[in-house]
């Protein structure tokens, strides 16, 4: 729509090849797997497993395999949301990092639980918050290394 007058028009992708993409995007929804699966496994150890089981006559766990299907393609997901951020975002890369996992944890985490505040009691709120902030919140940031505007040295 509007673009300032020293800009370039818009956001490029042009800054690296097509493989470069697809590696930092596999890398981020890897990176979201793999903190995925340690935080969500403490938590199911410490607090979610035994609520939801307790509450949850017939609640089966789904298979390992099928549980990282689902997390990877919710990983690619995830990344993708946030690239049109970390792309069009002209402050530093710190900023840009904090800001990138601070909306995905606001938007994947915060906003959903909200609606749980009624219906869930506030240990499983506060443990399902920081659950989702210690898996969205250093994606984001890796997420703004990986795949924010290529800086060019010289």
């Amino acid at each position: 729509l509007f673009v300032p007058a020293h800009g370039t028009g818009g956001i490029s992708l042009r800054d690296r090849p097509w493989s470069s993409w697809m590696l930092r995007v596999l890398a981020g929804a890897f990176l979201y797997v793999v903190l995925f699966l340690v935080v969500s496994g403490l938590n199911y150890q410490l607090v979610t497993g035994s609520y939801y089981e307790a509450q949850i006559d017939g609640l089966v766990t789904p298979a390992v395999g099928v549980i990282l299907v689902l997390e990877f393609v919710r990983g690619l997901l995830i990344v993708l949301s946030v690239l049109p951020f970390v792309r069009a975002f002209t402050g530093n890369i710190r900023r840009r990092a904090l800001y990138a996992g601070g909306l995905l944890f606001v938007f994947s985490g915060l906003v959903p639980l909200l609606f749980q505040l009624f219906t869930l009691p506030p240990f499983l709120l506060f443990a399902s918050g920081y659950e989702i902030l210690l898996q969205v919140g250093p994606t984001g940031v890796a997420v703004a290394y990986l795949l924010g505007p290529h800086r060019t040295h010289g």
